[in-house]
């Protein structure tokens, strides 16, 4: 009996905290970077990532965090939302070498799903009606589930007319993840805070009737629009980072 060889894994992509590697045919895996490198102004500072991550979002192990979210996000009554979260599959390793396991997204053609960002303006009706669905489970639970950035949502095509949203990150989904902000211990803060980033996208990203450059007038969009080409310029960001 032949004895598999061990292939390396392969680095696809990267975020601004993790490296994004292909460790099998449906699985992406996540490093933990070891610093970090970030413009205040003119200058530009090197963190130490775990440093950095302890003031961002309260954890030494962002990895550990995001896999602890996930796992009490699928003790809840998701019903049929539980599609709408990529599966975490565990963690491989220790220490910095830890890598975060999770599936691979893909189109009903066999092809990696795009993230929202790069897929640009969603005029799919299934799609919104499910993200509205997902912010009312969001709204009723009150959970701080703040992974909401358009390059944490992946676009799936379930067939030819139809897609679906897909959450690629559960980095943020307590209070103590922006210890920075500690009027989300309330959870009316938290609820409004869900609300206007639900807003953003559906403005940002619902498509209408007329062009999207005709809708992007304030900075903000200009500024999306921007990011958007960037991204695209870019190795394909597989998995939010």
């Amino acid at each position: 009996m032949k004895r598999k060889s061990w292939k390396e894994p392969v680095q696809v992509s990267e975020g601004s905290y993790r490296q994004i590697f292909e460790v099998g045919p449906k699985v992406l895996g996540k490093l933990l970077k070891l610093t970090r490198t970030k413009n205040y102004g003119p200058f530009r500072l090197k963190h130490w990532m775990k440093t950095y991550t302890l003031l961002k979002f309260g954890t030494l192990d962002v990895n550990k965090q995001a896999l602890a979210n996930y796992k009490r996000l699928m003790k809840m009554d998701l019903g049929s939302l539980r599609e709408n979260f990529a599966r975490l599959i565990g963690i491989r390793g220790q220490g910095n070498k830890s890598i975060l396991l999770a599936e691979k997204i893909k189109d009903f053609n066999g092809t990696q799903s795009k993230n929202l960002l790069e897929t640009g303006p969603i005029r799919n009706e299934a799609f919104w009606k499910r993200l509205a669905e997902i912010e009312t489970f969001f709204l009723k639970n009150h959970l701080p589930f703040f992974n909401l950035g358009a390059d944490n949502i992946v676009v799936q095509w379930t067939d030819k007319q139809n897609c679906k949203p897909v959450f690629i990150d559960f980095k943020r989904m307590s209070p103590r993840s922006l210890p920075l902000q500690p009027d989300l211990l309330l959870k009316s803060r938290v609820d409004k805070k869900l609300r206007r980033r639900f807003a953003k996208l559906r403005n940002n990203f619902q498509a209408k009737n007329t062009p999207l450059d005709k809708r992007l007038k304030n900075s903000e969009a200009r500024l999306l629009s921007r990011r958007r080409n960037s991204l695209l310029a870019q190795p394909r960001r597989l998995l939010g980072d």
